[in-house]
């Protein structure tokens, strides 16, 4: 028979009852207070659904932002024009624009502006860079041709091309066009003389004169078009813009890096309103395409005298009824014509959550 330890006390009913009873009251405060943290209000982090479209500027992405409830508008212009930032995502522009890439995404609602740029920039180098990178012999003939980074150079040619067509089958006729006239020694040719261009510099610089009421839609006015001050004024600055006009689509990237192998040196919009536009060898050429899409034929000045074209209404852009095709006499230089384009649903699929 097994000896108790000197010292040990009987277990008896009433200590095995006490026992009990603590082990009870246990497991009823732990019970009560995972009540009182279900019962605790909890914050509610919701998500919203941005579409950032082909073409889209900053400013854009911006006001969709804002109408999404994800950030203020002037906190993302602000992270996305941060050379800072720039600089710590690999960049090689002192901003964001044209690295922002279009996509389908989910944000909580709020997301701070720097974690929104991060997040769009960050796809750009998991979807558009690899296609640079595989295309090392153009991004390097970029630098060299025009004396910038060549992934700066080719972006902001697709934001070109995106911005003067919506038909995904001309954007390597588009493309090809301007690396022509980049190509050329002629100081006629050299200018490219894209609207988008020169209305997004009014976007960039409101303060500028010239750009005094413009709201950022329709065609540039006949001060836009004079103004040098406005650094994306291609009628009056050779070459490339500073920078891209806005943010391009890997299609239009693609056109940049492969452009179609033509000699075309012009294009006006299509007589038809297809959105499409007639490419042209020569200014002769070029001439009679004009005059088929129904605009004023009268010799213009000579852009490499300094003069300007005027658009052909002398009303103020905002009161002229928007409408495809050229707003202005042709010139030697002149490759584009103004046109309203429609926003087009990304084609993109949706980019990788956060």
């Amino acid at each position: 028979m097994a000896r108790r330890p000197p010292g040990a006390r009987p277990v008896t009913r009433r200590s095995s009852t006490a026992v009990a009873l603590a082990a009870a009251g246990f497991f009823a405060a732990v019970a009560v207070a995972a009540l009182a943290l279900l019962a605790a209000p909890r914050p509610v982090r919701l998500e919203t659904t941005v579409i950032v479209r082909e073409g889209w500027t900053i400013f854009d992405i911006a006001r969709e932002l804002e109408r999404r409830r994800v950030c203020p508008a002037r906190d993302f212009v602000a992270a996305a024009t941060d050379p800072t930032l720039a600089h710590n995502l690999g960049l090689p522009a002192g901003d964001a624009e044209g690295f922002l890439f279009p996509a389908t995404y989910r944000f909580t609602m709020p997301t701070p502006a720097p974690r929104v740029v991060s997040r769009l920039v960050r796809t750009w180098h998991e979807r558009a860079a690899p296609l640079l990178e595989r295309h090392p012999e153009r991004v390097a003939y970029a630098a060299r041709k025009l004396a910038t980074d060549g992934r700066l150079a080719l972006v902001t040619i697709a934001s070109l091309v995106e911005a003067e067509t919506a038909a995904a089958a001309e954007r390597p006729r588009i493309a090809s066009v301007i690396w022509n006239r980049l190509d050329r020694l002629d100081p006629n040719l050299d200018r490219l003389q894209v609207d988008p261009a020169t209305t997004y510099g009014c976007r960039r610089f409101p303060h500028l004169p010239s750009c005094a009421g413009y709201t950022g839609r329709g065609a540039p006015t006949r001060a836009m078009l004079a103004d040098p001050s406005n650094p994306y004024n291609t009628y009056r600055h050779r070459g490339l813009p500073p920078g891209p006009i806005g943010n391009p689509g890997i299609d239009s990237l693609r056109a940049a890096l492969e452009p179609e192998r033509t000699d075309y040196l012009f294009y006006v919009a299509h007589p038809d309103g297809s959105g499409t536009h007639l490419f042209s060898r020569t200014y002769e050429e070029h001439r009679r395409a004009v005059a088929r899409r129904g605009t004023a034929t009268t010799t213009p000045a000579n852009p490499a005298a300094g003069a300007t074209p005027a658009p052909a209404s002398s009303a103020p852009a905002s009161r002229r009824a928007p409408r495809r095709g050229p707003t202005r006499n042709p010139s030697p230089s002149s490759a584009t014509a103004t046109r309203k384009r429609t926003p087009r649903r990304s084609t993109s699929p949706p980019a990788p959550r956060s």
